[in-house]
């Protein structure tokens, strides 16, 4: 991939939940070592490389946040307000936009939501 390929990439979203998660995902697959490897997603992947994401969405996702702590907070917390995902994301030392992002792609928060503005927009210059 060039250059200003994985850049766009990486700003696929242009916020900062994505970019770290991403970031993160494709850190894990330098990880797995996979040299002169192709990595196929969708219908044509095979099992190996359906596990091998999974590896990553999991490996990003819990650097990130730890899966207990994050666990925690949903159960503790039925509405989640701008103030409560600032809160929990200070407890556990990380952006909000970026527990924001989670809450959203893990169903608990819905675009319309004030909390779900606190995700950073960005761009390259």
């Amino acid at each position: 991939m060039a250059a200003d390929d994985f850049r766009d990439y990486m700003l696929l979203f242009k916020t900062n939940d994505h970019f770290w998660f991403t970031f993160f995902h494709e850190a894990k697959h330098v990880l797995q070592q996979r040299k002169k490897t192709i990595f196929l997603e969708g219908e044509q992947a095979e099992s190996a490389d359906t596990v091998r994401e999974e590896e990553a969405n999991r490996f990003a996702s819990e650097l990130l946040i730890q899966s207990a702590e994050f666990d925690r907070f949903v159960a503790a917390t039925s509405r989640f307000s701008s103030a409560d995902v600032c809160r929990f994301a200070e407890s556990v030392g990380i952006h909000p936009g970026v527990v924001s992002g989670r809450l959203l792609r893990e169903g608990y928060l819905d675009y319309k939501e004030p909390a779900a503005k606190l995700r950073v927009k960005f761009a390259w210059k």
